[in-house]
């Protein structure tokens, strides 16, 4: 999806929701769709600020919240200790993060749902909700084989690092 058709498309999920499109909240939704992939709160508020420099950490926070709840973005744990976060299509898919560029990629269908019978048999839990993501080292890092894309990629990608800004978000839906 491009990113202004992915900013309008969380815009239009927010107003179906009943939430107001605040100049801030445009802002953030901006940031967010046009990322190139995941970004944690500090690394939106930035980017945000390119659009409309008033807005606060709490209106970026309140807003990914409002989203996460909705369905619009999620949060990308798999790279570094700070909580990432990206767009998602209104389906059900999971994501499949690089250790080492922190691209992002969305797949669909996975077998949780299938083994939600099991586990309600076992532990006597009704699944209602599942979190899936996968962690490993893309295609184009693969390839250069370089020391740059060599580790657990702990203290890369997604962490923060500006030295990956060329990071990419793929969605494969």
């Amino acid at each position: 999806m491009a990113a202004a058709t992915e900013a309008a498309g969380l815009a239009e999920r927010l107003r179906s929701a009943g939430f107001r499109l605040t100049r801030q909240r445009r802002a953030v939704l901006e940031a967010v769709g046009n990322a190139p992939t995941c970004l944690n709160a500090a690394e939106l508020l930035a980017e945000a600020r390119r659009y409309y420099p008033s807005v606060s950490l709490a209106t970026v926070y309140r807003t990914l919240e409002v989203l996460d709840g909705i369905g619009g973005a999620e949060r990308v744990h798999a790279l570094g200790s700070r909580a990432s976060f990206v767009p998602c299509p209104p389906k059900d898919h999971h994501h499949v993060v690089c250790r080492s560029c922190g691209r992002v990629a969305d797949f669909e269908g996975c077998m949780v749902t299938a083994m939600a019978a099991s586990v309600t048999e076992q532990t006597g839990f009704t699944v209602d909700s599942h979190f899936l993501e996968l962690a490993g080292m893309c295609r184009e890092c693969r390839q250069r084989n370089d020391s740059a894309c060599i580790g657990d990629g702990a203290d890369r990608g997604c962490a923060g690092n500006a030295t990956y800004a060329t990071r990419k978000r793929d969605d494969f839906s």
